[in-house]
């Protein structure tokens, strides 16, 4: 007689246990994207770059991993992100890959007080991974840039790079932000080889 009562408690003790339970501990990423070392050359635009931050729509302006589940659907993860914001982040790697392929004289951040000839702008186009089920896991970065002479208020340069790299694990957040890393540093290739084309203003 005594069982009936149990076996219906039994699984309510269960259920507010599962309720009570701590939800998942975050868990943030460092991206990598480093340009790799070449031989040192002589500036090409005998001047001073500043890299302004990039703008982002709302969604890719934090720091979660951001899903592509359909090809209108795109999801933030609860738990894992990046340890900066994504326009803060791109705009670092940004200026650090550039000074690093000495196509000018110095490269500074946006936040720099000082004034300089040429202006990096930018805009966060797509940063995310696809999860769609007909696609290849893959990490996807999608840039507009433009740099800007402001001694004649001309853009030097003004167009969209891109790069993606396959997702090793699925699963797993260091996959991610090693392919997402992968992406970014392929854009910021096709960037400095972009620059290193365009047609120089007058000194």
């Amino acid at each position: 007689m005594i069982r009936a009562p149990y076996l219906l408690i039994a699984p309510l003790f269960a259920l507010l246990a599962a309720c009570s339970s701590p939800p998942p501990a975050e868990s943030r990423y460092e991206l990598d994207a480093n340009r790799p070392e070449s031989a040192t050359t002589a500036p090409r635009f005998a001047d001073t770059l500043k890299v302004m931050l990039p703008n982002a729509v709302a969604g890719l302006d934090g720091t979660r991993f951001i899903y592509r589940e359909t090809a209108q659907r795109y999801a933030r993860d609860p738990y894992r992100g990046y340890t900066s914001p994504i326009p803060l982040f791109v705009s670092d790697r940004m200026t650090d890959w550039l000074n690093r392929s000495n196509l000018f004289t110095h490269v500074i951040p946006g936040r720099s007080p000082w004034g300089t000839r040429y202006v990096l702008e930018s805009d966060i186009r797509a940063f995310y991974i696809d999860l769609r089920p007909d696609q290849p896991r893959t990490a996807q970065v999608r840039l507009g840039a433009r740099v800007r002479d402001t001694e004649t208020n001309t853009f030097v340069y003004d167009g969209e790079v891109a790069g993606a790299a396959r997702v090793a694990d699925p699963a797993n957040g260091d996959s991610f932000a090693a392919a997402q890393s992968q992406a970014l540093g392929e854009a910021l290739t096709q960037l400095e080889t972009a620059l290193r084309k365009v047609q120089i203003p007058a000194q």
